[in-house]
C-alpha cells in the first residue's frame, strides 16, 4: 500500500511546477518560460491543490466527474484573486495507476468543449502525455510526474489554443474580441491567429493552423489547451 500523503504530493509538484514548468526548456521552440504565469502565480499562493482519491476499479467517468467538479467550483476560486489570470486549480489524482493515464487525454478531450464555453481552460498532465509545444509539435511538453488537470481563466494568448474550432473561437471573440476591435492587441502571432480564426468562422472555409514563432511582445504558455 502507497505510504504518499497529499503533503507528499503537493511537494513533488512544486518541485514540478518550479523547476520544469516555470522555466525555459530548450526543445521549447521559444524563449521564456514554458508558463510564464506559474512563478508569479506560486509567490502569490494563487495554486489551489485538489488531490483526489481514486477507488479501485474506477473508470473515465469518474474521471470526468472529478474534473467537472473542478471546473464547477473554480470560477468562485478565480473571483478571490486580482488578477484572475494567476489563479489555477490543480486536480491531481496520483492513485490513478499507469495503465490508466491515457483517460487523462480522454476525459481532457471530452471536457474542453464545455470548459471554453464556461471561459476556462483545462491542460492535461501525466508522465506519458503526448500533448506537444505550441511551436514544437516533437516535444511532448506536458509531461508531469503526476496524472492531473490543470484548470485556469482563458487568458488572451489562449486563440493559439483554440483556432480550430468554430464554438472555442467564438467563446474566445465573446470575451476578448472587443480588444482585437479596439486595437489593443499588437501582437503579431496572436493577431495572425485571431484574424484567421475569425475569417473561418465567419466564412466556413477550411484553414490552416497557424504555428507561431517567438513573439516580440508576449510570453506564451505552452501548457493549456
Amino acid at each position: 500500500m502507497s505510504t504518499t500523503t497529499d503533503a507528499d504530493t503537493v511537494t513533488v509538484l512544486r518541485e514540478w511546477l518550479t523547476d520544469y514548468i516555470a522555466r525555459p526548456h530548450p526543445e521549447l521552440g521559444r524563449s521564456g518560460a514554458i508558463c510564464p504565469f506559474v512563478e508569479p502565480s506560486l509567490k502569490r499562493g494563487g495554486i489551489v491543490w485538489r488531490i483526489a482519491d481514486w477507488p479501485a476499479g474506477a473508470d473515465a467517468a469518474e474521471l470526468e466527474r472529478l474534473l467537472d467538479d473542478a471546473l464547477t467550483t473554480f470560477p468562485e476560486l478565480a473571483a478571490t484573486e486580482s488578477n484572475p489570470v494567476l489563479r489555477a486549480l490543480v486536480l491531481a489524482i496520483p492513485g490513478l495507476p499507469p495503465s490508466d493515464w491515457h483517460l487523462i487525454d480522454l476525459v481532457h478531450r471530452r471536457t474542453k468543449d464545455r470548459a471554453v464555453a464556461a471561459g476556462l481552460m483545462v491542460g492535461q498532465f501525466h508522465p506519458y502525455c503526448p500533448a506537444p509545444a505550441v511551436h514544437n509539435p516533437r516535444f511532448p511538453v506536458n509531461r508531469a510526474p503526476v496524472p492531473l488537470f490543470v484548470v485556469r481563466t482563458m487568458a488572451l494568448h489562449d486563440i493559439l489554443f483554440l483556432q480550430n474550432e468554430p464554438g472555442w473561437v467564438r467563446a474566445y471573440q465573446q470575451r476578448y474580441g472587443h480588444r482585437y476591435r479596439m486595437g489593443r492587441v499588437r501582437d503579431p502571432n496572436l493577431l495572425a491567429a485571431y484574424t484567421t480564426a475569425s475569417e473561418y468562422v465567419a466564412g466556413g472555409t477550411p484553414r490552416t493552423t497557424i504555428c507561431p514563432g517567438p513573439s516580440p511582445e508576449l510570453s506564451v504558455t505552452d501548457t493549456a489547451r
